[in-house]
């Protein structure tokens, strides 16, 4: 072999290597391809604040994981005299503190940094439900809700274009006579929301709600969102309350999902969770080599 094809030899397997970790970095890491690339990360921060009567103090807050368009990049908790730990409660994640002998007003944050692009990772939730849950409906509510049910279904009885349907009609201008009943004085999304799992569960198909916060810059004391999840089979699937559109809204951090309360307290009365949020633009690489870490 002569030395010019040694050397071409050679010069294609360096190129190779190059171009094969270039991709790797790229697509298995998260590099960017290009320098200057930048990208907007949140702080989302969780105040929660509650009046101690001198006993010991035990809290239990639900924490929010990636989202197929969100990846947790760091948590971070602070309270004085408390201790943190974080745990799983089957597949909830959860933040506990614990103190003991506390008195007088006590506030707590948990905040957490997430980073929106494509490093999000899409985890559908596959935990199977443990079956329907029968709502608590008044004899005229479980009526309306039979009636609105049986006309929904003669439209449409596949679960999930049901459970649109449902959505929809809910949230109409003029909702149907078995909707307005079931409504009443409460049309708010997060209440509407509610009522659609009720409804959903009676008709036999099982859901749930998950609740998360919309990302926009400097909010303050905000409330967290309730969104309807479904059950498909094999997986939950969210629909928007207010649209029946299938999906997470963009740029909505989702914090709780299925049965678990937000927030548990023990030792203290009157408690109160308030959010807000705020963003900012820092590099790409930073951020996959903080993912990194």
């Amino acid at each position: 072999m002569s030395e010019r094809m040694q050397l071409a030899i050679v010069v294609a397997l360096l190129t190779g290597l190059g171009l094969g970790l270039t991709l790797y970095k790229h697509f298995a890491l998260g590099f960017p391809l290009l320098p200057g690339r930048v990208a907007v990360v949140w702080t989302a921060e969780a105040k929660i604040s509650f009046e101690a009567g001198g006993e010991d103090i035990e809290v239990s807050f639900a924490t929010p994981e990636s989202s197929s368009t969100l990846e947790v990049l760091a948590r971070h908790s602070a309270a004085a005299g408390y201790q943190f730990r974080s745990t799983r409660e089957g597949d909830d994640p959860r933040g506990i503190w614990t103190a003991k002998d506390k008195s007088g007003e006590q506030v707590l944050y948990y905040q957490v940094v997430v980073f929106e692009g494509d490093g999000g990772l899409d985890t559908p939730d596959t935990t199977p439900p443990a079956g329907t849950t029968d709502p608590h409906f008044g004899a005229i509510q479980r009526t309306a809700a039979r009636g609105l049910i049986d006309s929904l279904q003669s439209r449409e009885s596949a679960p999930l274009a049901f459970a649109s349907l449902l959505i929809r009609e809910l949230a109409a201008p003029k909702p149907d006579a078995n909707a307005r009943t079931l409504l009443g004085f409460s049309s708010d999304a997060n209440s509407r929301a509610r009522l659609a799992t009720q409804v959903l569960n009676l008709s036999g198909t099982p859901a749930r709600i998950a609740r998360g916060i919309a990302l926009e810059d400097g909010r303050r004391r905000e409330k967290l969102s309730d969104m309807v999840e479904v059950w498909t089979g094999d997986h939950w699937q969210a629909f928007h309350p207010d649209t029946g559109e299938l999906g997470l809204p963009d740029r909505f951090l989702l914090w709780q999902r299925g049965g678990e309360s937000l927030l548990d307290l023990t030792g203290g009365r009157g408690s109160q969770v308030s959010f807000s949020t705020l963003s900012e633009i820092r590099g790409t690489r930073g951020l996959v080599v903080k993912r990194g870490e």
